[in-house]
Order: structure tokens, then C-alpha cells, then sequence
């Protein structure tokens, strides 16, 4: 009864074996970059990508096990002819994509992608693009490694074809096991039986990026991408001329490059913590629910530092958070741009700056790095270190996404001894997330949403409280900034306006600031502000952040921009509007609006699209 599936078992370790080959034709075609990498380092190529060599592999073997579970009942499917012809067309898609894809890389720096999908309606341009390359000699190389590799396929069909000649009594039970083992392979396509699917940065395990690349899988690599609905390559938000949406946008980021100091820098490079906080939205800061506070903590912390109380986040998703605060980059509407590492890797992080002026950076986080992506963007923004839900006990680990915030408090403050100075350390926030499970009793009673929500910002609030009283006994506190935001706001506690849903707070504390204790910036800002913001504090070239602003520069237009996967907004001081994408309507408003309000906002959307899809 397990002739079958042996029959199956040699067809899948034969496209693995393929695919190992892919990978050695990839690093041998860049030999100038593989050269350049540790023995140990190229190892672990083949390492972190088997996975995703497994899982295209299982998505091969599907149809084959289909035809093998036919074969039970229908003889035509114990021939070798269907099983040869489906390798032989499967195997000229997949060279043609294995060697394109080392051409491409070459060409422009990223593996094959749909990104190339867009030439194919423009053959003339296909044509003058490989007009340099050896055309003959790449056909040739193509047919003779087709053949070769067509007849290693068809011999190994050839000699396991008897296995498929199955017994009448045991076709039942031979039967069971091909069907119970095709819904098996659900978990080696997706990687495993966690939440979160595969996705690319899976792979990427090192600071080198041609490592990262190395390990992709490129068959999987590109219909990935080609399948993913979200990625689009022309943008559905045009509103107006590109030199009408142009014009708008310079307008609304005119300025005279006003400043102001914040920080006192005379006691060298300060260090900075950057606390990133879960849906930590403005709505429940100053806010009692039965006589108890939700935030007491951080009520208290923000009358001992620099308190922003006009912030907006730039969308409703963490890893659109990530990138806003990191890299200044104003949120999408249905994506990230951290989702796609070709693209996110155009960006500058704010951690990149902090290493070139030789500050240690580490990210701190108790979930799996892996989640959207978020590795690669990390990697690529120069931190020494990514922790994640590895190093944390099971008992700490409550739910799929990783740890308590409490203990990956603990894990930092225990790590203390190792922060060299100067240091540029991140620690994004967890136990805030759905489902909203923390130790200890709630405060709060019920079992709605909302009310588990409010009890793990306040548990959360705890930790941090307690954090930052063990940083300020610290010696590099009098020379230190922890900046407390949120990477995005949310529903919770409902107040029948989509505005106050995006509305998140910014602190600053510590020794760098404490000449300005007690001072509240009223201005309206985004959370894209910050890195340019910070980085004048430090008196560094901000240019990398295009989109982000200086909040202390008073001849800026004050503005600030949202989006989610359904509308826009854009928030002035005296009104603002929620715009339907869908309904090409205003949904939410307040003051007078005019057509020039709605333009700006439009020119905002498409502009900022555009720059992605340039990307």
C-alpha cells in the first residue's frame, strides 16, 4: 500500500534536487558575490532556503498525487507517458524562470518578479533590452540543460513506474494513504502549521543581502509575487495630472527649515530607546472607565517629559507602522511596502543612520520577525540584533504571536549590561494585539472586546512604567531619550468617528530632554515626522526622509495624512475629511471644506502611490 506513495516521495525529492541545483547555478552566476561570502554563510543558504524549496516542491507534487490516486481505479494512469509529459512541462517553465531569474538579478538587482510581466505587452522593448545579451548561446545552454535534466526525470519515471501497479485487494487502503497524505501537504506548502503562511523573509536569516536573495526559492519567489493581489502596477488613484498632483504636494511640504532643540546634545551622542506600542491609541490616555484609569503610567510619565498630543498614525497596520516610523514612509492603502523586500530596501531606516554615527542597534521583540516581512526591513536597517519568541519560555508565550510584553521587559533590563554606548535600541510592544490575553486579573470587567483590549494596554502600561523606572537607574539615563508611540491606533473604545481611530500619542522622556519637563507640542504631525524630527535633534542630514517632516519647525504647513484599505483622509488644523476610495465620496468631515481641501488630499493618495510603484 506504500508503493504509491514511494512512487510520490521520489518525484518530490527529484524537484528539491532541482532546486538545490537552481540555487548552486544562481550562486556560481554571481560568483563575484558569492565569493565574497563565508563558507558558512553560503551553507546556510541552502539551510534557510530548503523550506521554501519544500514547499514549492509539495505544490508540484499535487497533480501527479491526484493522477496517482486515479491510478487505483483507471489503468491510464499507471503509464509513464502522463507523468513524463507533466515533468517535461513543469521543468521548461521552471528553467526558463531559474535562468531568466540569474540574468535579471544581474541586470537589476532583485530576483525575478512580476515585475517583468509588465514588458510582455511591449516586445520592442523586450527586444532592445536583451539586445547585448549572447542570445544563441543562452538558447543553447537552455535546450542542452533541458534535455539533460528531461532525461534524468523521464529515467527516474521509468524505473519507479512499477510501483503504481497496485494489488486489487489493497487499492482501498492505497487509495487512503495517497488522499490522507495530499491533505498533509498543506503544511510543508505553507511552511508549517503557525498563523502566518510563508512568505519571503522566511529566508533571510543575514545583514547581507545577497545572502537573503541567494536563499530564495525562484520559481516561488515569482508566483508569489505574480499571485499577490496586492501588488499592482499601475496606480488606481488618479486623481489628477501628475503635474497638478506634483504641484499640490510641494505646496503642502513647503517650509523655510525652521528647528528647534529639543534634546541637549552637549554631553555627547544621547543614547535612544524607541518604544513602539501596540495599538496604543490617544483614546485611552487621560481616560477612566469605572473611576480606573486605563493608562495610569503613561499619564503620569508624560508630565515628566515632552508630551505630542497631535499625532496621527499613517495607516492601521503594524507593519505600516514600522515603516512610517523607521523610514518615514507614508503608510498604503492595501499593502506595505516592507512586504516587499525589493522595494523596502530603497528605503533608508532611521537605525541606518544611528550605525553610521557608530550607535549599537538592537530590536527588541517578543512575536516572530518573520510576520510581513518584517526581517528583511530590519536586516537591511543595520541591527546588530533581532530578538524574537525563541529565546521566551512556552509558559511566557500565551498565544501564536509570541511573548509578554512583561517578559521581554525583563529580558532588556537583564541586558542591560550588555548595551554599549552610544546605543539606537527599538522594542515593539505585543500583548496589546488580538486576542488581548495577559497575566494576572482584569481590571477591567467583561468579556467584550473592548474590554480585553483595555486590560492589556494596561498591563502593558505596567510593564512599560516599570521599564522605564529600572532605565532611570541607569548611568546612561541622564544622557538617554526613550520615545514611547504607537505603531498604529484602533477601534477601541469606540467613539462613531473613524478619525479618533488613527489619533495615537508621542512622549519623550528621559535626561536628554529634562531641561523641557512638562512641555506639550500641540502641533498636528504624523507619526512619518519622527524620523526626520529626531534626526535633526542630532543635527544629521534628514534628506533621506522625503516625506517626513521637522514637528518643531513652525513654518511648515501643519497636515497630516491616513489612509486604509478603503479611504484617505487628510487632517488640516480648522477641518478635515475622510474620503471613500470605493464610493468617491467624503464620509466623514468637520469644518468647510472646500474642492481645494479635496484635491490636496487627492494629490496626497496618488503621489504617494506613485512613489511606490517607482519603487
Amino acid at each position: 500500500m506504500l508503493k504509491g506513495l514511494k512512487f510520490i516521495l521520489l518525484q518530490l525529492l527529484a524537484w528539491i534536487a532541482f532546486f538545490e541545483l537552481a540555487r548552486i547555478i544562481f550562486l556560481l552566476y554571481h560568483h563575484s558575490q558569492a565569493s565574497g561570502l563565508p563558507f558558512k554563510t553560503i551553507l546556510l543558504t541552502f539551510v534557510y532556503g530548503f523550506k521554501m524549496d519544500l514547499s514549492m516542491a509539495c505544490y508540484l507534487i499535487i497533480l501527479p498525487c491526484l493522477f496517482v490516486l486515479l491510478s487505483v481505479l483507471i489503468p491510464v494512469f499507471r503509464k509513464p507517458i502522463i507523468y513524463k509529459i507533466y515533468s517535461g512541462i513543469v521543468l521548461f517553465f521552471f528553467l526558463l524562470i531559474v535562468l531568466s531569474d540569474v540574468e535579471i538579478y544581474q541586470e537589476w538587482g532583485y530576483r525575478l518578479d512580476s515585475t517583468v510581466l509588465q514588458y510582455l505587452s511591449s516586445p520592442k522593448e523586450v527586444m532592445a533590452s536583451t539586445g547585448h545579451l549572447p542570445v544563441f548561446w543562452i538558447l543553447l545552454v537552455f535546450v542542452l540543460v533541458f534535455g539533460g535534466l528531461l532525461w534524468l526525470f523521464n529515467k527516474i519515471i521509468d524505473r519507479s513506474i512499477f510501483l503504481l501497479q497496485t494489488e486489487r485487494k489493497r487499492k482501498l487502503i492505497s487509495a487512503m494513504v495517497i488522499a490522507c497524505f495530499i491533505v498533509l501537504l498543506i503544511i510543508p506548502i505553507r511552511g508549517g502549521v503557525q498563523m502566518q503562511p510563508m512568505n519571503s523573509t522566511w529566508v533571510y536569516f543575514s545583514s547581507n543581502n545577497f545572502a537573503n536573495v541567494s536563499a530564495l526559492n525562484a520559481p516561488w519567489n515569482f508566483f508569489q509575487d505574480v499571485m499577490d493581489k496586492e501588488r499592482g502596477i499601475k496606480n488606481p488613484y488618479q486623481y489628477l495630472s501628475p503635474q497638478r498632483s506634483n504641484q499640490i504636494v510641494d505646496s503642502l511640504y513647503s517650509s523655510s527649515n525652521g528647528h528647534v532643540q529639543l534634546m541637549d546634545t552637549t554631553s555627547g551622542k544621547p543614547n535612544v530607546i524607541l518604544i513602539i506600542w501596540e495599538s496604543f491609541t490617544k483614546k485611552v490616555v487621560d481616560t477612566l472607565i469605572d473611576g480606573k484609569e486605563v493608562s495610569p503610567n503613561f499619564n503620569r510619565l508624560k508630565k515628566e517629559g515632552i508630551y505630542f498630543n497631535n499625532i496621527y498614525a499613517s495607516g492601521d497596520r503594524t507593519h505600516k507602522g514600522v515603516s512610517s516610523i523607521f523610514s518615514g514612509y507614508p503608510a498604503l492603502p492595501n499593502t506595505s511596502i516592507i512586504r516587499f523586500p525589493q522595494k523596502s530596501a530603497k528605503l533608508t531606516l532611521i537605525s541606518n543612520l544611528f550605525k553610521q554615527h557608530g550607535y549599537a542597534n538592537t530590536f527588541f521583540y517578543g512575536g516572530d520577525p518573520n510576520y510581513d516581512n518584517y526581517k528583511s526591513y530590519l536586516l537591511h536597517g543595520a541591527f546588530d540584533r533581532i530578538t524574537d519568541k525563541d529565546l521566551f519560555d512556552s509558559k511566557d508565550k500565551p498565544t501564536e504571536w509570541g511573548a509578554w510584553d512583561g517578559a521581554v521587559a525583563s529580558y532588556m533590563k537583564n541586558d542591560f549590561s550588555n548595551w554599549r554606548q552610544p546605543f539606537f535600541h527599538c522594542w515593539l510592544t505585543l500583548s496589546s494585539h488580538v486576542p488581548y490575553k495577559v497575566p494576572g486579573p482584569a481590571i477591567f470587567r467583561g468579556e467584550d472586546e473592548t474590554s480585553k483590549f483595555l486590560n492589556s494596554v494596561h498591563y502593558t502600561d505596567e510593564v512599560i512604567g516599570n521599564f522605564i523606572k529600572e532605565c532611570g537607574k541607569q548611568a546612561w539615563w541622564k544622557n538617554t531619550v526613550i520615545i514611547i508611540t504607537a505603531d498604529h491606533g484602533i477601534r477601541f473604545p469606540a467613539t462613531g468617528n473613524v478619525i479618533d481611530d488613527f489619533k495615537i500619542p508621542m512622549l519623550w522622556l528621559g535626561g536628554a530632554v529634562e531641561k523641557n519637563k512638562g512641555l506639550v507640542i500641540g502641533k498636528l504631525a504624523s507619526q512619518i515626522d519622527l524620523p526626520t524630527t529626531l534626526t535633526k535633534q542630532f543635527a544629521w542630514d534628514a534628506s533621506a526622509f522625503p516625506f517626513s517632516r521637522d514637528i518643531t519647525d513652525s513654518t511648515s504647513i501643519p497636515f497630516s495624512f491616513f489612509s486604509n484599505s478603503v479611504s484617505f483622509a487628510l487632517v488640516q488644523p480648522n477641518n478635515y475629511f475622510i474620503y471613500d476610495v470605493k464610493g468617491e465620496t467624503v464620509k466623514e468631515q468637520q469644518g468647510n471644506l472646500t474642492e481645494k481641501h479635496i484635491n490636496a488630499g487627492k494629490a496626497l493618495q496618488q503621489f504617494i502611490y506613485d512613489d511606490y510603484l517607482k519603487k
